[in-house]
């Protein structure tokens, strides 16, 4: 809501200052385009034995988000070139960018890491989990450095996440990081009960 009142702020000023209307679209919808492009968010709430869990589908474009790790959040689990890699047990993040993200996150400065957590390989059906995991990696990869196309992910706002509002419901991030969805040390790509 305030990034919508300081576009129209901004336009305001420059109609009265003479510039032609055509102009001052252009300038408001460059600094929108990415969170206009997300359609109005619907948030699944899935009850949990000691919790509601919330989730929702974020549709990605390859300037939604980075592989490379911004400059302010480098940390030695990165490796030399700065790019956060497929582990072992499956585990990899993503860096998106805030006004591509569809829940508001006050903390966060530019963007919000969304984390695929580890598998541990002595579970069953391990090295499925694993497969999978590894192709939405190498699909969001692809993504990236095609430039092009959009990708559906799943994604779990638990724990980092507070009901601002109940009805009509409005949540909101506690922290910068999220997770992809997941179950059992399964990517789950949906929304809705696990039970399906």
């Amino acid at each position: 809501m305030v990034m919508h009142l300081q576009v129209w702020v901004i336009g305001a000023l420059l109609l009265a200052a003479g510039l032609d209307r055509s102009f001052a679209q252009s300038l408001a919808s460059t600094d929108e385009r990415v969170a206009q492009r997300q359609p109005p968010l619907a948030i699944h709430v899935s009850e949990g034995k000691y919790a509601r869990y919330y989730h929702l589908l974020l549709k990605l474009h390859s300037q939604d988000f980075e592989l490379t790790v911004p400059t302010g959040q480098r940390r030695p689990r990165y490796t030399a070139e700065n790019r956060y890699e497929f582990s072992g047990n499956g585990q990899f993040e993503i860096f998106v960018r805030k006004e591509a993200f569809p829940v508001p996150a006050p903390k966060c400065a530019r963007y919000i890491i969304v984390r695929m957590p580890g598998t541990d390989p002595s579970r069953t059906d391990a090295a499925r989990k694993l497969e999978q995991k590894r192709a939405l990696f190498d699909v969001l990869k692809e993504l990236k450095n095609s430039g092009t196309g959009a990708y559906d992910v799943a994604i779990e706002l638990n724990p980092y996440v507070q009901v601002v509002r109940r009805d009509p419901l409005q949540l909101e991030l506690t922290e910068c990081n999220v997770f992809f969805r997941q179950a059992d040390g399964a990517y789950i790509g949906r929304v809705g009960p696990l039970s399906k």
